[in-house]
C-alpha cells in the first residue's frame, strides 16, 4: 500500500514540474533598436568658416569631424567619427554629442584657411551602438579678403637681440605672394635712415616672406618695418593692408626690432689724414669723426692710446702715450694730439684700446692695434735762407744757409747734380754748376 501512495506522489510532483515549464514558452526578448539617419548640411561659406548643420533622428550620439586632409575616405571616417574622436593628422575640428531624443544642431565652423578645400563628416549612433551611414561633403573655403600678418621672426620685440644685418621673416595667415609695384620700408631710428627694400630682393614661400636689411645699422639701435598695402597679396590677389611702424605718440609702434649691442670699429670711420697715408706736416693731428654722439671715456689708462714710430730703416721703434692728448670735437670727432715728433720717412702707428670712446647706447669702441698708419715723406726746402731769395749780393764769392726746424745729414755719395748753381750774365746766357 506504501509503494502505490509513493508512486501517486512522484507522478504529481512530476506533472507540477511539467506545468512550470510550460510557462517559459510565454517570454520574448526585446527587439534591437534600428538603424539611425543622420544628416549633413553646409551654408553660409567664407574665408575662414562655415555653417554646419547636422541632425539625428533617434537618442544616441551624434558627431562630425572636418579634415584638411581631403583624401580621407569612408571607412577612415569611422575612427574619425568614434565616440573617443581621438582625430589625427590633418582633423582641424570635430566634436561628439549625446542626445535622449531626435535632435538638429547647428555649428559656426571658424578659423579655416581661405581659398582651401576641407572634407566634413557626419554619423550618429544609437543607444545599442548601431552605426548610421557616414556622410561627407567636400567644400572650399571663399578667398575675398586680404591676409593678415601674424608674426615675425626675429619677434617683434624692444629687446636688444637682433645681430646687425639680420634678414627678417614675416608669417601671414594664408599662403602670400610679393608685389613687386609696391614697397618694404626700413627705418633706423638712431641714425635717422630710411631704407626702401626692393620687393625683387624679397621672397615668398608658403604663408612666409623673407625680407633682407642692406643696411647694417648701428648696434643697440631701434629699426622698423612698414610695408604699403598691396605689397604683399594672397593667391587670389587680395591685398594686406597697410602697416606703419615706428615711434608713434611716444609709442613703439607695429613692427619694432632693436640691434643687439656691440663694439664698434674705428678703422671704418673717416680718418683724417686719410688711413695709410703719405703726409707731410711733422705735428699733424689725428681726427677720427663717427656718424653719431661720442664721449671720451673717464679716467683712461695712459697707454690706452699710444703712437708707434718706426725710422725708414726699420731699425729703432719709439712708443709714446697718448691718452692725455685726446678730446671730443663736435660731439662726433675723436681729436688725438701727437706727444712725439717725428721725423722724416717715419712709420707711424695709433694704437687705441677698447673702451676710449662711447656711443649714446653704451657701445664701445673695438680695440684697433695698429692698424691706423701713416708715413712722413720726404721734406721741403724751407723759405728760411741766406742770402734772401730775390736779393742782391755785394759779394761774388758767398755762402748760403738753409735753416730747417728739425736735424738734418747730407746723404752720402749722391750724385753729382742733385745740387747745382745757375749763373745768368747780363746778356742772358745761363752757366749751370754743380755743388759738390
Amino acid at each position: 500500500m506504501k509503494k502505490i501512495i509513493l508512486y501517486i506522489a512522484a507522478i504529481f510532483l512530476i506533472g507540477v514540474y511539467i506545468a512550470g515549464c510550460n510557462q517559459l514558452e510565454d517570454y520574448e526578448s526585446s527587439e534591437v533598436l534600428s538603424k539611425p539617419t543622420a544628416t549633413l548640411s553646409v551654408s553660409a561659406v567664407a574665408d575662414s568658416g562655415f555653417v554646419l548643420a547636422v541632425s539625428t533622428d533617434m537618442a544616441g550620439y551624434l558627431g562630425y569631424a572636418i579634415s584638411s586632409d581631403t583624401s580621407r575616405s569612408l571607412s577612415e571616417a569611422i575612427s574619425i567619427l568614434s565616440l573617443s574622436l581621438s582625430g589625427g593628422s590633418g582633423i582641424v575640428a570635430n566634436q561628439a554629442f549625446k542626445f535622449s531624443a531626435a535632435k538638429d544642431t547647428t555649428i559656426n565652423v571658424k578659423g579655416l584657411m581661405p581659398n582651401t578645400y576641407y572634407k566634413v563628416f557626419a554619423a550618429s549612433n544609437n543607444l545599442d551602438g548601431v552605426e548610421s551611414e557616414i556622410l561627407s561633403f567636400l567644400l572650399k573655403t571663399n578667398d575675398g579678403t586680404g591676409p593678415e600678418f601674424v608674426s615675425s621672426s626675429p619677434a617683434v620685440s624692444n629687446e636688444a637681440a637682433v645681430p646687425v644685418g639680420s634678414d627678417i621673416v614675416l608669417t601671414f595667415n594664408e599662403p602670400v605672394k610679393v608685389n613687386t609695384d609696391k614697397k618694404f620700408i626700413f627705418n633706423y631710428y638712431f641714425e635717422n635712415v630710411t631704407v626702401e627694400i626692393n620687393p625683387d630682393e624679397s621672397y615668398a614661400s608658403g604663408n612666409k616672406i623673407t625680407i633682407p636689411q642692406p643696411h647694417e645699422g648701428h648696434p643697440g639701435d631701434y629699426f622698423f618695418l612698414s610695408w604699403e598695402e598691396g605689397v604683399v597679396t594672397d593667391l587670389s590677389d587680395n591685398p594686406c593692408a597697410e602697416r606703419i611702424s615706428g615711434v608713434i605718440e611716444g609709442s613703439l609702434r607695429g613692427n619694432y626690432y632693436r640691434f643687439e649691442f656691440l663694439n664698434f670699429s674705428v678703422v671704418k670711420a673717416s680718418v683724417v689724414p686719410e688711413n695709410d697715408s703719405v703726409v707731410a706736416d711733422h705735428s699733424f693731428i689725428v681726427d677720427i669723426s663717427f656718424p653719431f654722439t661720442i664721449k671720451l671715456e673717464k679716467d683712461l689708462d695712459p697707454d690706452m692710446v699710444k703712437f708707434r714710430y718706426t725710422n725708414w730703416l726699420g731699425t729703432v721703434t719709439t712708443e709714446v702715450v697718448a691718452a692725455r692728448n685726446c678730446e671730443i670735437v663736435n660731439d662726433t670727432t675723436l681729436r688725438i694730439t701727437q706727444p712725439h715728433y717725428p721725423a722724416n720717412g717715419d712709420r707711424i702707428a695709433l694704437y687705441l684700446a677698447e673702451g676710449v670712446i662711447s656711443d649714446k647706447y653704451g657701445n664701445f669702441n673695438d680695440l684697433s692695434e695698429y692698424q691706423i698708419k701713416w708715413t712722413l715723406g720726404d721734406f721741403t726746402i724751407p723759405e728760411d735762407i741766406e742770402p734772401e731769395s730775390g736779393s742782391v749780393v755785394t759779394s761774388q764769392l758767398f755762402d748760403i744757409f738753409i735753416k730747417f726746424d728739425f736735424p738734418i745729414s747730407v746723404v752720402p755719395d749722391a750724385p753729382a747734380d742733385v745740387i747745382t748753381m745757375t749763373y745768368i750774365d747780363e746778356d742772358g746766357s745761363e752757366s749751370i754748376n754743380n755743388v759738390t
